[in-house]
């Protein structure tokens, strides 16, 4: 929290990328992404690279952020794999959400809870477009 408050009093832009499987892999535990929550803080979901995840895969990030922080929303943690990520990027001029002028590309996530709107183990992503 005190490097949150220093980033927040220097005013230094800055989105906080996670990439939990790694986190799990190195350190054996997952960062408190509800405290970044908490903090208001931009977030967007990463893979990090293989030589500290098995895949990369962003819906495997997800699942584990699912698994972890039951209550955060699909809806939330689809904006930090999308809008933010793209931000984080630079790239949100072309992709990340569906806005006019952009081309972002289209992904539907098979077997998932559609009642609780949650993932599931057996969830995959089809990609559309």
């Amino acid at each position: 929290e005190e490097d949150i408050a220093e980033l927040k009093r220097q005013e230094i832009p800055a989105t906080f990328v996670v990439c939990p499987n790694s986190n799990l892999f190195i350190e054996k535990k997952i960062p408190d992404i509800e405290l970044f929550m908490r903090q208001e803080l931009p977030i967007a979901i990463g893979t990090d690279g293989l030589s500290s995840n098995s895949c990369l895969s962003i819906l495997d990030e997800m699942k584990t952020i699912s698994q972890h922080f039951r209550r955060i929303a699909l809806e939330t943690m689809l904006n930090w794999a999308t809008l933010n990520g793209a931000k984080a990027l630079g790239i949100d001029h072309n992709f990340g959400s569906f806005e006019k002028g952009k081309k972002p590309g289209i992904n539907l996530i098979a077997h998932m809870d559609l009642q609780s709107m949650k993932l599931r183990e057996e969830s995959f992503v089809k990609r559309l477009a």
